[in-house]
């Protein structure tokens, strides 16, 4: 909405200052009211993330043994080197098995040789 357009239509046809002054701010008005739902959930959900985060900063940091950051980055680091490490097994168990199908002629014929 182009509120500088509406002001200029305004005052050129009610050719009244003061009352094209309370025309422009009634549609302001009635614009700022209807952003106002997005603007409450949008900010409720701020809140909620920030709640969250504090919540998570108190269950790792307020208690009696806090959690280390180089432990838990440490963990970080082996559970992706295990990850890597599945991966890798995995693609050598399927190459075994397709050179072993293929070696024995499973895949071109398509029946089990005697």
């Amino acid at each position: 909405m182009d509120f500088e357009e509406l002001g200029y239509h305004t005052a050129l046809e009610k050719c009244d200052e003061e009352r094209a002054r309370e025309i422009c701010a009634c549609h302001l008005h009635a614009y700022a009211d209807s952003l106002q739902p997005g603007l409450s959930s949008l900010g409720s959900g701020i809140q909620q993330a920030k709640t969250r985060g504090l919540a998570l900063y108190a269950y790792l940091y307020d208690r009696p043994i806090p959690v280390s950051d180089a432990a838990m980055l440490a963990h970080s680091v082996g559970f992706r080197a295990f990850l890597l490490l599945a991966a890798l097994a995995a693609i050598a168990c399927l190459a075994g098995n397709a050179t072993t199908f293929t070696a024995s002629g499973c895949m071109a014929s398509g029946s089990i040789p005697p």
